[in-house]
Protein backbone atom coordinates (compact mmCIF):
# COMPACT_ATOMS: atom_id res chain seq x y z
CA UNK A 1 0.00 0.00 0.00
CA UNK A 2 1.38 3.42 -0.96
CA UNK A 3 2.22 6.03 1.66
CA UNK A 4 -0.61 8.22 0.35
CA UNK A 5 -3.15 5.40 0.71
CA UNK A 6 -1.86 4.60 4.21
CA UNK A 7 -2.39 8.23 5.15
CA UNK A 8 -5.87 8.22 3.64
CA UNK A 9 -6.78 5.04 5.51
CA UNK A 10 -5.71 6.59 8.81
CA UNK A 11 -7.74 9.72 8.11
CA UNK A 12 -10.89 7.80 7.30
CA UNK A 13 -10.83 5.63 10.45
CA UNK A 14 -13.51 6.40 13.02
CA UNK A 15 -14.76 9.42 11.10
CA UNK A 16 -17.08 12.02 12.57
CA UNK A 17 -18.18 15.43 11.38
CA UNK A 18 -15.95 17.03 14.03
CA UNK A 19 -12.93 15.49 12.32
CA UNK A 20 -13.73 16.34 8.73
CA UNK A 21 -14.48 20.03 9.38
CA UNK A 22 -10.69 20.52 9.50
CA UNK A 23 -10.04 18.64 6.26
CA UNK A 24 -8.85 20.44 3.12
CA UNK A 25 -11.29 20.62 0.25
CA UNK A 26 -9.51 18.01 -1.85
CA UNK A 27 -9.92 15.38 0.87
CA UNK A 28 -13.59 16.21 1.34
CA UNK A 29 -14.03 15.63 -2.40
CA UNK A 30 -12.38 12.24 -2.09
CA UNK A 31 -14.62 11.38 0.85
CA UNK A 32 -17.75 12.23 -1.15
CA UNK A 33 -20.90 14.20 -0.53
CA UNK A 34 -22.80 11.04 0.43
CA UNK A 35 -20.46 10.17 3.32
CA UNK A 36 -20.34 13.78 4.46
CA UNK A 37 -24.13 13.98 4.53
CA UNK A 38 -24.47 10.75 6.51
CA UNK A 39 -21.79 11.73 9.04
CA UNK A 40 -23.71 14.93 9.78
CA UNK A 41 -26.82 12.86 10.58
CA UNK A 42 -25.02 10.40 12.85
CA UNK A 43 -26.14 10.54 16.46
CA UNK A 44 -29.26 12.60 15.86
CA UNK A 45 -32.60 11.44 17.30
CA UNK A 46 -34.32 9.72 14.40
CA UNK A 47 -31.10 8.44 12.82
CA UNK A 48 -30.68 5.44 15.10
CA UNK A 49 -31.44 2.97 12.30
CA UNK A 50 -29.12 4.63 9.80
CA UNK A 51 -26.64 2.18 8.29
CA UNK A 52 -23.89 4.20 6.64
CA UNK A 53 -22.18 1.22 4.99
CA UNK A 54 -25.45 0.00 3.53
CA UNK A 55 -26.26 3.46 2.17
CA UNK A 56 -22.87 3.91 0.55
CA UNK A 57 -23.01 0.43 -0.96
CA UNK A 58 -26.46 1.15 -2.39
CA UNK A 59 -25.28 4.42 -3.94
CA UNK A 60 -22.38 2.57 -5.56
CA UNK A 61 -24.85 0.08 -7.03
CA UNK A 62 -27.14 2.83 -8.29
CA UNK A 63 -24.26 4.68 -9.92
CA UNK A 64 -23.30 1.51 -11.77
CA UNK A 65 -26.91 1.11 -12.97
CA UNK A 66 -26.91 4.69 -14.26
CA UNK A 67 -23.60 4.11 -16.03
CA UNK A 68 -24.87 0.96 -17.72
CA UNK A 69 -28.19 2.49 -18.75
CA UNK A 70 -26.49 5.57 -20.16
CA UNK A 71 -24.20 3.37 -22.24
CA UNK A 72 -27.14 1.29 -23.51
CA UNK A 73 -29.16 4.38 -24.44
CA UNK A 74 -26.31 6.17 -26.16
CA UNK A 75 -27.57 5.11 -29.58
CA UNK A 76 -30.90 6.86 -28.87
CA UNK A 77 -29.05 10.14 -28.42
CA UNK A 78 -26.88 9.62 -31.49
CA UNK A 79 -29.92 8.83 -33.65
CA UNK A 80 -31.81 11.97 -32.58
CA UNK A 81 -29.68 14.47 -30.61
CA UNK A 82 -32.28 17.22 -31.13
CA UNK A 83 -34.58 15.30 -28.80
CA UNK A 84 -32.07 16.13 -26.05
CA UNK A 85 -31.32 19.67 -27.14
CA UNK A 86 -28.14 18.52 -28.88
CA UNK A 87 -26.64 18.24 -25.41
CA UNK A 88 -24.87 15.12 -24.18
CA UNK A 89 -24.90 16.72 -20.73
CA UNK A 90 -28.69 16.91 -20.73
CA UNK A 91 -28.86 13.34 -22.03
CA UNK A 92 -26.62 12.05 -19.20
CA UNK A 93 -28.55 13.95 -16.54
CA UNK A 94 -31.86 12.64 -17.86
CA UNK A 95 -30.55 9.07 -17.81
CA UNK A 96 -29.43 9.54 -14.22
CA UNK A 97 -32.79 10.86 -13.05
CA UNK A 98 -34.67 8.20 -15.02
CA UNK A 99 -32.76 5.29 -13.52
CA UNK A 100 -32.92 6.61 -9.96
CA UNK A 101 -36.64 7.27 -10.10
CA UNK A 102 -37.81 4.37 -12.27
CA UNK A 103 -35.40 1.57 -11.40
CA UNK A 104 -34.06 2.45 -7.93
CA UNK A 105 -37.24 3.70 -6.29
CA UNK A 106 -35.95 7.18 -5.49
CA UNK A 107 -39.02 9.28 -4.82
CA UNK A 108 -40.38 12.19 -2.86
CA UNK A 109 -41.97 11.17 0.44
CA UNK A 110 -45.64 11.78 -0.37
CA UNK A 111 -46.47 12.35 3.28
CA UNK A 112 -44.22 15.42 3.27
CA UNK A 113 -45.62 17.21 0.22
CA UNK A 114 -47.61 19.59 2.41
CA UNK A 115 -45.32 22.39 3.60
CA UNK A 116 -47.09 22.46 6.96
CA UNK A 117 -45.90 18.91 7.76
CA UNK A 118 -42.63 19.06 9.76
CA UNK A 119 -39.61 17.24 8.38
CA UNK A 120 -37.86 14.50 10.32
CA UNK A 121 -34.16 13.69 10.24
CA UNK A 122 -34.87 10.93 7.71
CA UNK A 123 -36.56 13.51 5.46
CA UNK A 124 -33.50 15.73 5.48
CA UNK A 125 -30.58 13.32 5.15
CA UNK A 126 -30.14 10.78 2.38
CA UNK A 127 -30.48 7.63 4.48
CA UNK A 128 -34.23 8.34 4.52
CA UNK A 129 -34.37 7.81 0.75
CA UNK A 130 -32.45 4.55 0.87
CA UNK A 131 -33.77 3.04 4.10
CA UNK A 132 -37.05 4.90 4.58
CA UNK A 133 -40.10 6.29 2.82
CA UNK A 134 -38.41 8.63 0.38
CA UNK A 135 -36.81 12.03 0.34
CA UNK A 136 -37.55 15.73 0.11
CA UNK A 137 -35.95 18.72 -1.56
CA UNK A 138 -33.42 18.65 1.30
CA UNK A 139 -32.18 15.15 0.52
CA UNK A 140 -33.03 14.18 -3.08
CA UNK A 141 -30.68 16.70 -4.74
CA UNK A 142 -27.89 15.47 -2.45
CA UNK A 143 -28.47 11.91 -3.64
CA UNK A 144 -28.47 12.97 -7.31
CA UNK A 145 -25.16 14.77 -6.76
CA UNK A 146 -23.74 11.76 -4.90
CA UNK A 147 -24.50 9.44 -7.82
CA UNK A 148 -23.28 12.08 -10.26
CA UNK A 149 -19.97 12.43 -8.44
CA UNK A 150 -19.44 8.66 -8.71
CA UNK A 151 -19.72 9.13 -12.48
CA UNK A 152 -17.49 12.22 -12.53
CA UNK A 153 -20.40 14.42 -13.62
CA UNK A 154 -20.03 18.17 -12.94
CA UNK A 155 -23.09 18.33 -10.67
CA UNK A 156 -23.36 20.77 -7.78
CA UNK A 157 -25.81 21.54 -5.03
CA UNK A 158 -27.44 24.96 -5.14
CA UNK A 159 -29.78 26.49 -2.56
CA UNK A 160 -32.48 29.12 -2.65
CA UNK A 161 -34.93 30.39 -0.06
CA UNK A 162 -38.60 29.50 -0.20
CA UNK A 163 -41.55 30.76 1.77
CA UNK A 164 -41.20 28.12 4.48
CA UNK A 165 -37.59 27.02 4.28
CA UNK A 166 -34.55 26.75 2.06
CA UNK A 167 -34.79 24.68 -1.11
CA UNK A 168 -32.07 22.63 -2.75
CA UNK A 169 -31.67 21.78 -6.41
CA UNK A 170 -28.87 20.57 -8.66
CA UNK A 171 -26.82 22.42 -11.24
CA UNK A 172 -24.85 20.86 -14.07
CA UNK A 173 -21.93 23.10 -14.97
CA UNK A 174 -18.90 21.88 -16.88
CA UNK A 175 -17.69 25.35 -17.79
CA UNK A 176 -19.44 25.29 -21.16
CA UNK A 177 -22.86 23.71 -20.57
CA UNK A 178 -24.85 24.92 -17.58
CA UNK A 179 -28.42 24.09 -16.55
CA UNK A 180 -30.40 23.53 -13.37
CA UNK A 181 -32.01 20.20 -12.48
CA UNK A 182 -35.23 20.10 -10.48
CA UNK A 183 -36.00 16.45 -9.88
CA UNK A 184 -38.15 16.33 -6.76
CA UNK A 185 -41.19 15.70 -8.92
CA UNK A 186 -41.64 12.99 -11.52
CA UNK A 187 -39.09 13.23 -14.29
CA UNK A 188 -36.63 16.09 -14.69
CA UNK A 189 -37.25 19.80 -15.14
CA UNK A 190 -34.59 22.40 -15.97
CA UNK A 191 -35.81 25.76 -14.63
CA UNK A 192 -33.77 28.92 -15.05
CA UNK A 193 -32.16 30.80 -12.17
CA UNK A 194 -34.91 33.40 -12.35
CA UNK A 195 -37.44 30.70 -11.54
CA UNK A 196 -35.81 30.56 -8.09
CA UNK A 197 -36.10 34.31 -7.60
CA UNK A 198 -39.86 34.57 -8.09
CA UNK A 199 -43.12 33.26 -6.71
CA UNK A 200 -42.75 31.21 -3.58
CA UNK A 201 -39.00 31.88 -3.56
CA UNK A 202 -39.09 35.68 -4.03
CA UNK A 203 -35.42 36.34 -3.37
CA UNK A 204 -34.31 39.94 -3.05
CA UNK A 205 -30.76 40.72 -4.26
CA UNK A 206 -29.76 41.48 -0.66
CA UNK A 207 -31.00 38.14 0.70
CA UNK A 208 -29.50 36.30 -2.26
CA UNK A 209 -26.09 37.78 -1.45
CA UNK A 210 -26.26 37.35 2.34
CA UNK A 211 -27.33 33.72 2.07
CA UNK A 212 -25.03 32.86 -0.81
CA UNK A 213 -28.09 31.61 -2.65
CA UNK A 214 -28.15 30.43 -6.29
CA UNK A 215 -24.40 29.78 -6.26
CA UNK A 216 -22.93 26.28 -6.67
CA UNK A 217 -21.63 24.75 -3.45
CA UNK A 218 -18.20 23.25 -3.07
CA UNK A 219 -17.67 20.51 -0.49
CA UNK A 220 -17.01 22.94 2.34
CA UNK A 221 -20.29 24.69 1.54
CA UNK A 222 -22.13 21.35 1.42
CA UNK A 223 -20.71 20.33 4.78
CA UNK A 224 -21.78 23.70 6.19
CA UNK A 225 -25.33 23.19 4.94
CA UNK A 226 -25.56 19.69 6.41
CA UNK A 227 -24.26 20.96 9.76
CA UNK A 228 -26.84 23.75 9.72
CA UNK A 229 -29.53 21.09 9.30
CA UNK A 230 -27.97 19.09 12.14
CA UNK A 231 -27.99 22.16 14.38
CA UNK A 232 -31.69 22.72 13.76
CA UNK A 233 -32.55 19.19 14.86
CA UNK A 234 -30.36 19.61 17.96
CA UNK A 235 -32.37 22.71 18.82
CA UNK A 236 -35.60 20.74 18.45
CA UNK A 237 -34.52 18.52 21.34
CA UNK A 238 -33.01 21.44 23.29
CA UNK A 239 -29.45 20.17 22.88
CA UNK A 240 -28.25 23.77 22.91
CA UNK A 241 -24.52 23.16 23.14
CA UNK A 242 -24.51 20.78 20.17
CA UNK A 243 -26.74 23.14 18.18
CA UNK A 244 -24.50 26.16 18.73
CA UNK A 245 -21.36 24.19 17.96
CA UNK A 246 -22.73 22.71 14.71
CA UNK A 247 -24.12 26.04 13.51
CA UNK A 248 -20.88 27.75 14.50
CA UNK A 249 -18.99 25.35 12.27
CA UNK A 250 -21.45 26.01 9.44
CA UNK A 251 -20.51 29.69 9.78
CA UNK A 252 -16.81 28.81 9.86
CA UNK A 253 -16.98 26.70 6.69
CA UNK A 254 -19.12 29.15 4.76
CA UNK A 255 -18.50 32.67 6.11
CA UNK A 256 -20.12 34.15 2.98
CA UNK A 257 -23.48 32.93 4.28
CA UNK A 258 -24.20 35.52 6.96
CA UNK A 259 -27.32 33.67 8.11
CA UNK A 260 -25.25 30.87 9.63
CA UNK A 261 -23.49 33.03 12.21
CA UNK A 262 -26.66 34.99 12.94
CA UNK A 263 -28.53 31.72 13.54
CA UNK A 264 -25.71 30.44 15.76
CA UNK A 265 -26.14 33.57 17.89
CA UNK A 266 -29.90 33.02 18.06
CA UNK A 267 -29.29 29.47 19.29
CA UNK A 268 -26.72 30.80 21.75
CA UNK A 269 -29.22 33.30 23.17
CA UNK A 270 -31.79 30.53 23.61
CA UNK A 271 -29.21 28.59 25.60
CA UNK A 272 -28.50 31.66 27.74
CA UNK A 273 -32.18 31.95 28.59
CA UNK A 274 -32.35 28.27 29.51
CA UNK A 275 -29.33 28.51 31.83
CA UNK A 276 -30.54 31.77 33.38
CA UNK A 277 -33.63 29.91 34.58
CA UNK A 278 -31.35 27.59 36.56
CA UNK A 279 -28.79 30.16 37.69
CA UNK A 280 -29.34 31.40 41.26
CA UNK A 281 -28.94 35.03 42.32
CA UNK A 282 -25.35 35.73 43.29
CA UNK A 283 -23.92 33.26 40.75
CA UNK A 284 -20.26 34.25 40.12
CA UNK A 285 -19.16 35.99 36.93
CA UNK A 286 -17.20 33.78 34.53
CA UNK A 287 -14.11 34.96 32.66
CA UNK A 288 -12.34 33.02 29.91
CA UNK A 289 -8.66 33.80 30.46
CA UNK A 290 -7.08 31.67 27.73
CA UNK A 291 -7.97 29.38 24.83
CA UNK A 292 -4.87 27.31 24.10
CA UNK A 293 -6.23 25.94 20.82
CA UNK A 294 -9.24 27.25 18.97
CA UNK A 295 -12.25 25.00 18.44
CA UNK A 296 -13.40 26.81 15.31
CA UNK A 297 -11.55 27.97 12.23
CA UNK A 298 -10.47 31.63 12.30
CA UNK A 299 -13.44 32.54 10.08
CA UNK A 300 -15.59 32.49 13.25
CA UNK A 301 -15.01 35.50 15.55
CA UNK A 302 -12.99 34.67 18.67
CA UNK A 303 -15.54 36.51 20.82
CA UNK A 304 -18.21 34.03 19.77
CA UNK A 305 -16.01 31.09 20.72
CA UNK A 306 -15.18 32.66 24.10
CA UNK A 307 -18.87 33.25 24.81
CA UNK A 308 -19.58 29.61 23.94
CA UNK A 309 -16.84 28.44 26.33
CA UNK A 310 -18.29 30.67 29.03
CA UNK A 311 -21.72 29.09 28.67
CA UNK A 312 -20.24 25.59 28.68
CA UNK A 313 -18.43 26.45 31.92
CA UNK A 314 -21.63 27.80 33.47
CA UNK A 315 -23.54 24.65 32.53
CA UNK A 316 -20.80 22.42 34.00
CA UNK A 317 -20.86 24.38 37.27
CA UNK A 318 -24.65 24.28 37.48
CA UNK A 319 -24.75 20.54 36.83
CA UNK A 320 -22.06 19.69 39.38
CA UNK A 321 -23.87 17.95 42.26
CA UNK A 322 -21.42 19.09 44.94
CA UNK A 323 -21.49 22.71 43.83
CA UNK A 324 -25.26 22.59 43.62
CA UNK A 325 -25.54 21.22 47.13
CA UNK A 326 -23.00 23.58 48.73
CA UNK A 327 -23.40 26.74 46.67
CA UNK A 328 -26.30 27.10 44.22
CA UNK A 329 -29.14 25.60 46.23
CA UNK A 330 -28.36 27.72 49.34
CA UNK A 331 -28.36 30.81 47.08
CA UNK A 332 -31.75 29.84 45.69
CA UNK A 333 -33.01 29.63 49.26
CA UNK A 334 -31.70 33.09 50.10
CA UNK A 335 -28.73 31.86 52.15
CA UNK A 336 -25.13 32.91 51.50
CA UNK A 337 -22.69 29.96 51.65
CA UNK A 338 -19.56 30.52 53.74
CA UNK A 339 -17.24 29.84 50.79
CA UNK A 340 -18.93 31.56 47.88
CA UNK A 341 -16.77 32.42 44.86
CA UNK A 342 -17.41 35.86 43.42
CA UNK A 343 -15.63 35.18 40.12
CA UNK A 344 -14.63 32.14 38.08
CA UNK A 345 -11.64 32.08 35.75
CA UNK A 346 -11.57 29.44 33.04
CA UNK A 347 -8.65 28.32 30.91
CA UNK A 348 -9.51 26.17 27.86
CA UNK A 349 -6.83 23.53 27.31
CA UNK A 350 -5.58 22.20 23.99
CA UNK A 351 -7.73 19.08 24.26
CA UNK A 352 -10.85 21.17 24.85
CA UNK A 353 -11.05 20.43 28.58
CA UNK A 354 -11.37 23.37 30.95
CA UNK A 355 -9.46 24.32 34.08
CA UNK A 356 -11.44 26.63 36.33
CA UNK A 357 -10.29 28.80 39.22
CA UNK A 358 -12.62 30.04 41.95
CA UNK A 359 -11.89 33.56 43.20
CA UNK A 360 -13.35 34.41 46.57
CA UNK A 361 -12.66 38.14 46.34
CA UNK A 362 -12.47 40.50 43.44
CA UNK A 363 -9.21 40.23 41.53
CA UNK A 364 -8.21 43.80 42.27
CA UNK A 365 -8.54 43.03 46.00
CA UNK A 366 -7.18 39.53 46.33
CA UNK A 367 -6.00 37.05 43.69
CA UNK A 368 -6.28 33.94 45.84
CA UNK A 369 -8.24 31.11 44.32
CA UNK A 370 -8.54 27.38 43.78
CA UNK A 371 -8.17 25.49 40.51
CA UNK A 372 -10.22 22.53 39.38
CA UNK A 373 -10.68 20.69 36.08
CA UNK A 374 -14.10 20.31 34.43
Amino acid sequence: MSEEMERWKRWTTDLSWRKIVWWPHVDLCRLGIDTINLLCAAGLPGAESMDIKLCLRKIDEWAEKVKQYTFEMRHIYEENPKRFGNSTAYFKALCLVTVLQRDCGVRFNAAKRDFSVPLDVADTFIFGIIQGNGGTCASMPVLYCAVGYHLAYPMFLVSTKGEEAEHLFVRWDDGEVRFNIEATGEGMATPTDDHYRKGRYSLTPEIEKKGRFLKPKNMHHCLAGFLAERATYCMDVKAYQHAVEAMGWAAALCPDNLFYLNTAKIFYNAWVRQLNEKKPPGFPDIFITCIEQRRFAPTVPLDFEMDLCGLETMECLLRDAEHDRNLWEPLRQGRVPPRLPVEVECRVNKDGSKSIRFLFQKKNVCNQGEYANV
